[in-house]
């Protein structure tokens, strides 16, 4: 059973736009427009890539928010950014297809994997000084920073549930339910409850 992503993929790169008259793909570098005339012949029409068409840090930078805070699935961040170039048109989305199907996975390893090894360093690095709220290296806390402790120097703490979307500044039910349940009133800045607090 084909899951969304293969439908999109399939609707902006089905086999009868790679594969032309001749029953041949273009060149690498090259994709499928049409056909033209040459001499008595009907051929392919093959136009180079435009390989700047999107933005591929940017496009990185998002399916990591995706996977890292919020726990989506790599296919399901994929459905995700192949919807959003559907916006764009449909030369954007064929290449977009072309990149979520074949280094996408590749790049976005590498970046994890850069990002967790800085990662690592940070955590085995000790506070100097207060630092600004970054992705926690704690299994199942969002964010982290160091703060200064009580008793001098200073100290990391890790707060938030990754996968939980807090209300902001927006005085609802929820809100006020959260703020209550973790006495937010008498909550210090230097603690993960106050620094969730602060979030709520």
């Amino acid at each position: 059973m084909l899951s969304n992503f293969d439908k999109l993929y399939e609707t902006y790169l089905p086999e009868a736009k790679q594969r032309g008259v001749d029953g041949k793909a273009c060149w690498k570098g090259y994709r499928r427009q049409g056909t033209k005339k040459k001499g008595n012949k009907i051929v392919d029409n093959c136009v180079k890539v435009n390989e700047n068409i999107f933005n591929k840090d940017a496009l990185l930078d998002h399916a990591m928010n995706m996977y890292q805070q919020h726990g989506t699935s790599i296919r399901e961040i994929q459905e995700t950014l192949m919807a959003l170039g559907m916006r764009e048109g449909p030369e954007k989305a064929h290449q977009l297809a072309l990149y979520l199907k074949n280094d996408f996975l590749h790049d976005l390893e590498a970046r994890l994997d850069e990002y967790d090894q800085e990662m690592l360093r940070e955590k085995n690095a000790k506070c100097t000084g207060p630092t600004k709220k970054a992705s926690s290296t704690s299994k199942g806390k969002k964010w982290m920073k160091c703060v200064k402790s009580d008793s001098g120097g200073y100290k990391r703490i890790h707060w938030g549930q990754k996968g939980v979307k807090v209300s902001g500044k927006a005085n609802t039910k929820r809100r006020k339910s959260f703020r209550a349940r973790h006495k937010c009133s008498t909550a210090k800045a230097n603690t993960p409850r106050g620094q969730a607090c602060k979030d709520w």
